[in-house]
Parts: structure tokens; sequence; C-alpha cells
């Protein structure tokens, strides 16, 4: 069971991998697919790819947009992926006094 669970593993990585590499989007730098909000007083970046449901793919501390690169590709096959700078990160603002 556990060979095969990581071997499902492995193949899903590899699928995203390659699914990367063929794509050349640059993620989190799109100016096709990059817009801004502002949400209580601070300027957000944001990037839609897909359709479908909306998947709000966040990135992890100190991340970027560009961070989840493998990601976007496969979910947008099925999702509208919306893609989010978290504040202070990427092309996202900071609050003053932040």
């Amino acid at each position: 069971m556990f060979i095969k669970s990581s071997f499902r593993t492995c193949l899903f990585l590899l699928t995203l991998q390659t699914l990367s590499a063929q794509s050349g989007v640059p993620y989190g730098k799109n100016p096709q697919a990059g817009k801004y909000l502002v949400a209580n007083g601070v300027r957000l970046y944001y990037e839609i790819y897909g359709a479908g449901q909306p998947l709000l793919l966040l990135h992890g501390n100190g991340g970027s947009i560009g961070s989840r690169r493998n990601e976007i590709p496969w979910f947008s096959q099925q999702y509208m992926v919306i893609a989010i700078d978290s504040r202070c990160h990427g092309k996202s603002a900071c609050m003053s006094g932040d």
C-alpha cells in the first residue's frame, strides 16, 4: 500500500514539474493575468488562470505567486485559480508602518 501511494505521489509531482516546464508562463509577473485590488487599505496583487469553480491559491510565508508555478497549471485545468501575493510579498504592498 505504501509503495502504491508513494508511486502516485511521485507521478503527481513529476506531472506538475512537466506542466510547469512546458508552460513558459511568468507566474507572479504576468501582465496578461495580473490585477490589483485594495483590501483594508492594502494594494494586493493577484493573477487568475483557468475556468470553473474558483480556487484560491496562497503561497507560504516568504513566498509569492511564483513559488506556486508548479501547481497553477495543474489546478487551472479544472478550476479558476486565483493566485494572490499576500501583503508585503511579491508584488503586493505593505500597510504603512509595516
